[in-house]
């Protein structure tokens, strides 16, 4: 049974064994996981789903459609995930590039320890908590300076 409440998060990576690797430990720490082989198939993953993902794991170095060429297309998007790139090497282009786009919240590099990964993704999508308040001194909300 999935919750309702998990994060849902789409693995854009051609190397299947870190896909599944990364996709298995993520849905064992509560995570719904949608996996892409490359970034034509994730585009069409958030096409089809619309909204339906919080975060993209993103990898750069991809046949078809590298990471940076998803993120040009994605940032074309309306209401575009946002994207933790998960690569082996980002070129000092592409890092320039990474660091002027409003959707990549971050970038870690492999190989990446799991848990290490698993924090960001709880820090990246974690809802907005309000912070906590004391109700209004009745005295302030009452004034009647300036009557």
């Amino acid at each position: 049974m999935t919750d309702l409440h998990a994060p849902r998060l789409l693995v854009v990576d051609n190397d299947r064994e870190v896909s599944m690797l990364v996709g298995v430990f993520l849905e064992r720490s509560g995570n719904s996981v949608t996996v892409a082989t490359n970034g034509r198939e994730g585009l069409e993953r958030i096409e089809a789903a619309g909204d339906a993902f919080d975060l993209v794991l993103l990898d750069l170095r991809m046949p078809e459609l590298s990471g940076i060429e998803f993120l040009d297309r994605l940032e074309a998007m309306p209401s575009p995930p946002p994207v933790l790139v998960l690569s082996g090497y980002i070129a000092p282009v592409d890092r320039e590039r990474l660091d002027a786009s409003p959707l990549v919240r971050g970038t870690l590099e492999k190989p990446f320890d799991l848990e290490k990964l698993a924090s960001v993704i709880a820090d990246t999508v974690a809802p907005a908590r309000p912070e906590p308040h004391e109700a209004p001194h009745p005295g302030l909300w009452n004034s009647s300076e300036g009557d």
